[in-house]
């Protein structure tokens, strides 16, 4: 089987996002509500193009969200119009976007200053 040119793989983007709330946030929550609020706002089709994974990489509210390049400002809209988890108010924060992972996880350390994106 021949091996696929990265010219034919999909493009992707990472989302680092924070949460402004009164307290700490469970992953498992956090990872529901992003599924639900994005599937509210892009529709099942838009959901298989842009083709959101949650990294399991979560500390301080700051967490990590991998999409198609595509649909990148859809899905950080979609986040932005989260208000509740668990009947609690909070805040979506796009704080940086990148191409590459290892650049994103430096937010979730504290390495990085956050970026006007």
């Amino acid at each position: 089987m021949k091996k696929i040119l990265p010219s034919a793989k999909q493009k992707k983007r990472y989302i680092v996002y924070q949460i402004v709330s009164g307290s700490p946030l469970k992953f498992d929550d956090v990872k529901r509500v992003i599924n639900n609020g994005l599937k509210d706002f892009l529709g099942t089709l838009g959901l298989s193009i842009a083709n959101p994974i949650i990294m399991p990489f979560f500390e301080n509210n700051i967490g990590i969200l991998k999409v198609s390049n595509r649909y990148l400002n859809e899905v950080k809209l979609a986040l932005i119009l989260i208000k509740e988890i668990n009947s609690k108010k909070v805040i979506f924060k796009n704080i940086y976007v990148s191409g590459l992972l290892n650049k994103a996880k430096e937010f979730l350390k504290g390495g990085q200053q956050y970026a006007t994106n």
